[in-house]
């Protein structure tokens, strides 16, 4: 993963990570002063892992029409309303994400506003959703450290907003 020097102030740390062809956003600072910089700095990521082919950070690949995903790392569940704006953000500026992980130690549950969120992103875009029929289906990963860590209320909370939860391997 490689850091943006040119990527706006006041932003998490966001980078492109080619082994997984994902923006990784690192959410332990994020807040909603954040937001606005760090949809400049997902799109910034981006394009400097394909400056030729995707000059503008579009997920969708304009050429290859191949999808990077975003993934909130590091403290997610904790900003949950500014990981909601951001995705928000993403649509108003017609970038969006067709698939989204979220990193998590599946200590908190998801509140009402990520809840909301979570269900646009799942939605076709012909019923309110985000991503238009010709992308692939969204999809929204709750990606949890391990079993072990997680209460019983997280990942029924998890389960009922939608998505799929994942277990890290160990």
């Amino acid at each position: 993963m490689t850091r943006q020097e040119n990527a706006p102030k006041n932003r998490c740390d966001t980078g492109f990570d080619a082994r997984e062809n994902a923006v990784r956003i690192d959410c332990a600072q994020f807040s909603a002063e954040a937001v606005l910089p760090t949809v400049e700095a997902v799109c910034i990521a981006i394009a400097s892992a394909d400056p030729d082919g995707n000059p503008y950070g579009l997920f969708c690949h304009p050429a290859t029409q191949e999808e990077t995903t975003l993934v909130f790392a590091r403290d997610a569940m904790m900003h949950q309303e500014a990981v909601a704006m951001l995705v928000t953000e993403m649509h108003a500026s017609c970038n969006n994400p067709a698939h989204v992980v979220v990193e998590t130690g599946a200590q908190v549950p998801v509140t009402p506003t990520l809840a909301a969120e979570v269900a646009a992103h799942l939605k076709p875009f012909a019923h309110g959703g985000y991503v238009r029929e010709d992308r692939p289906a969204a999809s929204w990963v709750w990606r949890c450290d391990s079993k072990e860590s997680a209460t019983e209320q997280v990942i029924a909370s998890y389960i009922e907003t939608g998505g799929t939860v994942e277990f890290a391997k160990g």
